[in-house]
């Protein structure tokens, strides 16, 4: 997955929750620029900072990589 990909992915998981750049800073207290540097994929995030991120999102880690979440929702029967 490249920067632009996770990034994207991101992107998208915030908008689907409803959540501005905003939402997200406070969350996980990282800064608003941070947050659009890496959706915009100019920043690669740490292990550490995309959990914090899955945790705001209310997600998995897993469901930040879009192939996993595809594989998961297939043997699910989604």
């Amino acid at each position: 997955m490249t920067n632009m990909d996770i990034g994207k992915r991101l992107r998208e998981l915030r908008e689907a929750n409803g959540l501005s750049q905003s939402d997200v800073e406070d969350r996980t207290g990282l800064l608003c620029a941070y947050i659009s540097h890496v959706e915009n994929g100019h920043s690669t995030p740490t292990l550490p900072v995309l959990e914090k991120w899955a945790d705001a999102l209310d997600v998995d880690l897993y469901q930040l990589d879009r192939k996993s979440t595809r594989l998961n929702s297939s043997h699910l029967g989604i």
